[in-house]
């Protein structure tokens, strides 16, 4: 029975997979095709070239899509066979509201990961600096740090955890949004105690700190200049 449900639950992982990486290609055919028509545009709009244009605004709806994993490692009472370190494989889909660009930094207001049990699932800010690779700030880099809650599921479902990421990405800007690649680096600090009970009923005790990486494709639209 146990390796029916593994089964099941490597499918139904596989599926999830598949799908991401169809919505990071047909996102990243659109956006090129975006950007093609974005610079026919510029040509003919200094408006565009302008440093404003791109260095200050609000882009009100955006998603990162993308894979990464959590290391961790994990005692057991019973499964002693089982105890060692641990290697979690983390697909990410996340919405983020209300990204707002002002000259040397950036900061969205709300972003929500959306994997509940084969990923993470919660919320919160992210914000940090830019440094422009063009004047007008069409192509930048941007550093800094994801900060929320979300539920993990390590031991159990729906394990609680304070997510700290620091992260980098590199964004194209165009006229109606961005796109671009990203590399977050989460430090997760859990919040249950050594007695936790498995699925069956055994205690078991993680440690208090786990960590890995993010890899992912973000876009992001509804540009608004200020």
């Amino acid at each position: 029975m146990k390796n029916k449900r593994g089964s099941c639950k490597f499918d139904s992982l596989r599926t999830l997979m598949l799908s991401l990486v169809l919505a990071v290609v047909v996102c990243m055919a659109c956006s090129s095709k975006a950007m093609a028509n974005d610079d026919e545009g510029l040509e003919d709009s200094s408006h565009y070239n302008d440093r404003s244009h791109y260095a200050k605004n609000i882009e009100w709806f955006g998603m990162n899509l993308g894979f990464g994993m959590n290391f961790y490692k994990i005692e057991y009472s019973y499964y002693s066979d089982q105890e060692g370190n641990k290697i979690q494989k983390l697909p990410l889909a996340a919405l983020s509201l209300f990204n707002l660009q002002y000259k040397h930094f950036h900061f969205t207001f709300l972003e929500l990961d959306l994997v509940p049990l084969y990923g993470m699932l919660g919320g919160g800010i992210r914000g940090g600096g830019r440094i422009p690779i063009t004047p007008n700030f069409q192509q930048e880099i941007r550093i800094g740090s994801f900060f929320g809650l979300e539920a993990l599921s390590l031991i159990i479902p729906f394990d609680g955890v304070f997510a700290f990421r620091p992260y980098l990405q590199y964004v194209y800007n165009t006229r109606n949004g961005s796109w671009g690649f990203g590399l977050d680096l989460p430090i997760n600090l859990f919040k249950h105690k050594n007695d936790i009970r498995d699925g069956d009923g055994h205690s078991a005790a993680a440690q208090l700190v786990s960590g890995g990486f993010l890899l992912y494709f973000h876009f992001k639209f509804g540009r608004t200049p200020f």
